[in-house]
């Protein structure tokens, strides 16, 4: 008589979905679906009634504020308004519409731009790791997912850790830990033992950390922690794309306390050419940043940093540079 193949190591990671029912198969899938259409109309509904409040020279400012929530799909703004006073309909009809097709739009862009970014490779790389410290151990348990966490360490940095709840152990704690300890050792990891509570402790070449600990219900816990990062970047960043435009706006404005005849603009001309220069740098660097590893958290600052900028820059220059003003 043959012996029954041993269940492979692992197994019980993925679970097929009990199904309730004919129509009830895809529930979780349609509900998302749902509330992503909900949320874009909610989005474009809040854009679209911005741009009809501030209908005309009414409001202005609330417009801005419309044309601001539509970027990056926003910057078509500028050579579209040329095809406006083209249309034999009422102008701030159109205007409307344009800027209600822009949300749209921006929604598009914006799901695209997502898709084509890379992941963060620390991400994938503690995944990775993750399910070869599980599948390589051997031991047929159940394990459950637990979401993923940034941790602060006590010197100010961040690790990226993901981890999983061991159920079902079908051997006494301590020897799990020996599994792993033995598993670690022959793949050449640093290994460290902590008594109290009693852990397993692990380092591989990269620098990710490896650990296996009681649970929080008299399980154990198998999590994997990406190496530290700083995140000085970020802030690094916000202030590269921040302070060219706090210095702009302030040059700005001494040019219009400084200028009896035409206060307007001797503030506005410089502003708008600085703003041509430093927003679309800001946005192309920090486009490029967000391809590399080390430089993401720059490029995410510097994003956001010019972003008043490319709001300048698309609502005063651009228009005013197509229109030969």
């Amino acid at each position: 008589m043959r012996p029954r193949a041993r269940q492979p190591p692992g197994a019980g990671i993925v679970t097929k979905p009990r199904r309730t029912g004919g129509r009830g198969r895809h529930t979780g899938r349609m509900g998302d679906s749902g509330r992503f259409r909900a949320a874009v109309a909610l989005y474009a509904g809040l854009v679209v009634a911005c741009a009809a409040i501030g209908i005309g020279d009414a409001h202005p400012g609330v417009t801005t504020l419309a044309l601001v929530l539509t970027l990056p799909a926003g910057f078509a703004y500028g050579p579209l308004s040329l095809v406006v006073d083209l249309v034999p309909f009422s102008p701030y009809a159109v205007n409307v519409v344009l800027i209600g097709a822009l949300a749209i739009m921006n929604v598009v862009v914006l799901r695209w731009l997502r898709r084509i970014v890379p992941a963060d490779p620390a991400a994938s790389a503690v995944t990775d790791r993750l399910d070869r410290a599980l599948v390589g151990s051997g031991v047929l348990l159940t394990p459950m997912a637990r979401r993923t966490e940034r941790v602060r360490t006590e010197t100010g940095q961040v690790r990226l850790e993901r981890s999983l709840d061991l159920r079902d152990l079908p051997m006494p704690y301590r020897d799990l830990l020996g599994m792993f300890r033995a598993m670690w050792q022959r793949a050449g990891l640093n290994v460290q033992e902590c008594p109290d509570p009693p852990a397993v402790l692990a380092y591989d070449a990269e620098g990710y950390e490896f650990l296996v600990e009681p649970g929080p219900y008299g399980e154990a816990v198998l999590k994997v922690a990406s190496p530290p990062a700083r995140e000085r970047g970020y802030l690094l960043g916000a202030l590269a794309g921040g302070l060219p435009t706090v210095a702009l706006f302030a040059f700005g404005l001494a040019r219009y306390l400084g200028d009896e005849r035409n206060p307007l603009g001797s503030a506005l001309y410089p502003l708008i050419v600085g703003c041509l220069v430093v927003g679309p740098a800001a946005l192309a660097i920090g486009v490029l940043c967000l391809f590399g590893y080390g430089s993401r958290a720059f490029g995410r600052g510097l994003l956001l940093g010019g972003l008043p900028s490319l709001a300048v820059a698309l609502l005063y220059a651009l228009p005013l540079v197509l229109q030969g003003r």
